[in-house]
């Protein structure tokens, strides 16, 4: 899949309308809003277009899928967290999901402001890391493109813990394509409209297609990117800031 696929489903008294741009698009909602009457709605037309009351326009065909599915998340509002809004958050530690280039980056800048840093070692782990530690404002980072099935009992937890905040990018590599410090036109295309570019058949998260696309655009430069080890060029100054900057609303120091 790549681009936007425009989904219309309706009767003469109900209608639905709505644009997937992902391999995965997850409708959540509470009780009664509905989301079954929608499915149910696909599944008549798809079982029988030519004499359904229901109507489906689309340019791929649609199906549904039935049995159990395991729910999760692939697109978030990037900050999860008490009154956000209308404050700037500034962590005294820093909790990264995993131990990659993204918690190297993040220990180097806690090193600079005498912060906290550890690593929750995956992200199956990070629910249980943010629930031992009580007192301290902790900032939790996780790739936003993976992190999904977890979201909730974090959410929970952020709830009873006005302490918490949950930062979730695309993921550590989007983040640096963000920051522009390849300073590439084409990149910044990408990033604006990562639908046209990105087909699911060959990657099933926009994490990885953003891996490879940092990868291959820092190949043969002094910021030659490694997901396992990071290169220290990125924690000079010049580099390390502007990755910072696109932390909107997170300080780091006074």
């Amino acid at each position: 899949m790549k681009g936007i696929h425009r989904v219309v489903v309706y009767t003469k008294r109900l209608r639905y309308e709505f644009e997937l741009r992902r391999n995965i698009t997850v409708i959540r909602g509470d009780s009664a809003t509905g989301k079954t009457t929608l499915v149910d709605m696909v599944q008549e037309y798809a079982n029988n277009p030519s004499g359904s009351p229901v109507e489906l326009v689309c340019d791929k065909k649609c199906y549904v899928l039935s049995g159990t599915l395991k729910q999760s998340y692939h697109e978030f509002y990037r900050i999860y967290g008490i009154d956000l809004l209308r404050e700037e958050v500034k962590p005294e530690r820093i909790v990264a999901e995993d131990s990659n280039s993204g918690y190297q980056f993040f220990c180097g800048v806690c090193s600079d402001y005498n912060l906290e840093c550890d690593t929750a070692g995956g992200k199956s782990n990070l629910f249980h890391v943010l629930n031992s530690g009580e007192d301290e404002k902790i900032l939790a980072i996780a790739d936003g493109a993976a992190f999904g099935s977890e979201i909730d009992k974090v959410i929970q937890l952020m709830k009873r813990r006005k302490n918490l905040v949950l930062y979730l990018p695309e993921s550590f590599e989007w983040l640096i394509l963000l920051s522009d410090v390849l300073n590439d036109r084409e990149i910044m295309h990408i990033l604006d409209n990562p639908y046209e570019y990105i087909e699911s058949r060959e990657y099933f998260s926009w994490e990885r297609f953003f891996t490879k696309l940092l990868t291959e655009k820092s190949e043969d430069t002094y910021l030659a990117y490694s997901k396992k080890s990071l290169n220290k060029a990125y924690l000079n100054d010049r580099v390390k800031l502007a990755i910072l900057s696109q932390m909107k609303k997170i300080v780091f120091g006074n």
